[in-house]
C-alpha cells in the first residue's frame, strides 16, 4: 500500500516536471527559435560549470573537466539525434521507436540523478571546510540541473523558427506596406484664379 502511493507520487512528480519542462521549451522556442536539444545543452554546460568548480584544487579541477566534459559532449550529440529523429517522425506523422526508447531510458535517469544531486547536495560531509577540497553543494547542485535536462528533452518537439525578434520585425514591415499599399494620395484642387 505504501508503496502503491509512491509510486503514484513519483509519476505525478515526474508528468509536473515534464509539463513545466514543456512549457520552457515552447518559450525557449518562441523566444530564440531553437530547439529543445538547444536548450538542454545550455542546461547541460550550467550544470557541468556548477561540477567543474566544486573542487578548490587546480589537480582535481583539471580532471573533472574532461570527467564531466566528454559525457557531456556525448549527451549532446544524443540530444541532437534524438530531435532529428523527433523531426522526421513528426514529418512522417509517427513516432520514432529510437527516440522513445531513448526518452524512456531519460525517465529513470533524470530522476535518478536528481537524488543523487540532492543527496550530495545535502550531505553534512559535502561542506567546503579548510581541508576539504571539495564543495558538494556545488557539485550536487550543477548534477541537480545537469537532471532538469532529461526532462527537456522529453518535451515535445519544437521545430526551429526565427526568433522573436525577426519575426516581429517583418509583422511590423508587412503592416507598413499594407498601410503604404492603401494609402493614396489624394490630389489637391490647385485654384488657379480662374484660367484654365
Amino acid at each position: 500500500m505504501a508503496f502503491d502511493s509512491l509510486i503514484k507520487a513519483y509519476i505525478a512528480a515526474d508528468q509536473f516536471l515534464v509539463d513545466r519542462a514543456n512549457e520552457a521549451v515552447k518559450a525557449w522556442n518562441w523566444t530564440t527559435g531553437r530547439t529543445r536539444a538547444e536548450l538542454a545543452d545550455v542546461v547541460n554546460v550550467v550544470g557541468g560549470t556548477f561540477i567543474s568548480y566544486s573542487s578548490k584544487s587546480p589537480l582535481i579541477t583539471s580532471v573533472l573537466i574532461p570527467a564531466i566534459g566528454i559525457p557531456l559532449f556525448l549527451v549532446h550529440k544524443d540530444n541532437k539525434r534524438i530531435d532529428r529523429q523527433d523531426e522526421e517522425a513528426k514529418n512522417k506523422q509517427a513516432l520514432s521507436y529510437e527516440s522513445e526508447r531513448a526518452k524512456k531510458i531519460m525517465k529513470i535517469t533524470s530522476p535518478l540523478q536528481a537524488g543523487c544531486g540532492l543527496v550530495i547536495y545535502s550531505s553534512e560531509n559535502a561542506r567546503p571546510t579548510e581541508n576539504n577540497l571539495f564543495d558538494g553543494n556545488l557539485f550536487g547542485f550543477g548534477s541537480i540541473i545537469i537532471s532538469l535536462s532529461g526532462y527537456i528533452m522529453r518535451a515535445g518537439y519544437q521545430a526551429p523558427r526565427k526568433d522573436c525578434v525577426r519575426r516581429g520585425i517583418e509583422k511590423i514591415k508587412q503592416g507598413l506596406e499594407r498601410i503604404a499599399e492603401r494609402w493614396q494620395p489624394v490630389p489637391e484642387a490647385v485654384n488657379t484664379g480662374g484660367y484654365r
